[in-house]
């Protein structure tokens, strides 16, 4: 059975947004307020995405040198981007922001609301210090609403690209999950002993006819060279290693089993119980990933 392999994820495209010069002017009228005020409001929304039961979860949980270390890398990203035209960093810790708040297992509702929660904070400070410039405001006002607009879509199409990344990645462990348990049920109903190994030879699963055949509980078995935990005899000679069917078959990439021959296991209690085997190699993909033996209990045969 193949591994889980892990999910390619889509690559969000991160274009510099092209704005006017009256936009980038309210910007950056903006950005001087938020400036100023840039304590008063941190402390303010702390308390307020603190108190937020989703969102507090979140901040109880995360270091708060953390906490301020994301703060002050995000004011210094946005005052390049605004300031400099430096935008690129800035959108790429947007997405990672986006990324993150999705593999922490944040709602959409929760994310949204650390993303514009500052807003109305800083609206007042505006109107405080451009009340008497309606058009200057105005302006700002807009610039804000602007960048609001483009933070949220950001952080939204790379929040919503994780999350489908993870439900990707959850719905195949589930299959995978499936699969094995289907396969464990059938292994546990067959009446006949199946073993598989690596490509070394090592047991990797027994199923409890195995275990009943041989006496060899599969706890035991497993990681042991399965030459050695299930010994056998072909035509009364004990095989080496080099000579079981599941060495042959490995080497072969081919089915080899034990017609024409007669073979017995030699069980932990000591009795030799006469089989037919039939092994194959595991393939994954176009590699031998390990093999498969089956054995069978035959009648008694008649001894000489």
């Amino acid at each position: 059975m193949s591994e889980s392999r892990e999910q390619p994820e889509r690559t969000l495209t991160l274009r510099p947004p092209e704005f006017e010069d009256d936009v980038l002017a309210g910007m950056r009228d903006y950005w001087d307020i938020y400036e100023r005020h840039y304590d008063e409001i941190r402390l303010v929304l702390i308390a307020e995405l603190t108190a937020d039961e989703e969102v507090g979860r979140l901040i109880r949980t995360t270091p708060p040198e953390v906490l301020e270390e994301n703060s002050k890398r995000s004011r210094e990203l946005t005052r390049r981007a605004i300031v400099d035209g430096d935008w690129e960093p800035y959108l790429t810790n947007l997405k990672t922001q986006g990324s993150t708040y999705a593999q922490g297992g944040l709602s959409f509702a929760a994310w949204f609301r650390i993303t514009s929660a500052f807003r109305p904070h800083i609206v007042r400070h505006m109107l405080a210090a451009f009340g008497a410039d309606t058009q200057r405001l105005i302006r700002a006002i807009d610039a804000l609403d602007r960048l609001v607009d483009l933070i949220l879509a950001v952080i939204g199409e790379s929040y919503l690209e994780r999350k489908e990344h993870i439900i990707a990645l959850q719905r195949e462990a589930m299959g995978e999950m499936r699969v094995r348990s289907r396969y464990a049920v059938v292994l546990a109903s067959i009446a006949d002993g199946v073993v598989t190994t690596d490509p070394y030879g090592n047991v990797v699963t027994a199923n409890p006819a195995m275990e009943r055949i041989s006496g060899v509980p599969e706890d035991e078995a497993i990681g042991q060279p399965h030459h050695r935990v299930y010994p056998a005899k072909r035509d009364g000679k004990l095989l080496i290693q080099e000579e079981r069917f599941l060495t042959e078959a490995i080497r072969q990439g081919k089915t080899v089993t034990s017609e024409g021959v007669d073979v017995d296991l030699i069980c932990r209690d000591g009795r030799e119980v006469p089989v037919s085997i039939t092994t194959a190699p595991i393939f994954e993909e176009d590699r031998i990933a390990g093999g498969v033996t089956v054995i069978r209990e035959l009648p008694e045969r008649a001894r000489t």
